[in-house]
């Protein structure tokens, strides 16, 4: 019985196969896990804006007023200030975690 020749030139196209597939689905995954991150970061840096700029209004109507609020005006907006601040905590918490 005769032992047959490996066929070094079918083994290496076949192990060069396997590592361009499996860098093209690693690739692929990565990317589309990137892509959402993205997405998530987008978001998230628009409601900081968005929350930014009420706490910016809340705070120039606060600075603006000098004694002449309605009874409970004043710590209401300071209390939705807060609260908005509290958001903006959150909010840095999920981009760094």
């Amino acid at each position: 019985m005769e032992r047959r020749k490996p066929n070094y030139a079918s083994a290496t196209v076949m192990v060069l196969f396997g590592l361009i597939l499996g860098w093209a689905i690693t690739h692929w995954f990565w990317g589309q896990h990137v892509d959402q991150q993205q997405v998530q970061q987008l978001e998230q840096q628009q409601q900081m804006e968005q929350i930014i700029e009420q706490l910016a209004i809340n705070l120039q109507k606060i600075k603006a007023s000098k004694g002449d609020w309605i009874e409970g005006a004043k710590p209401q907006l300071l209390d939705e200030s807060i609260e908005l601040a509290d958001q903006i905590e959150v909010l840095n918490k999920q981009q760094d975690g």
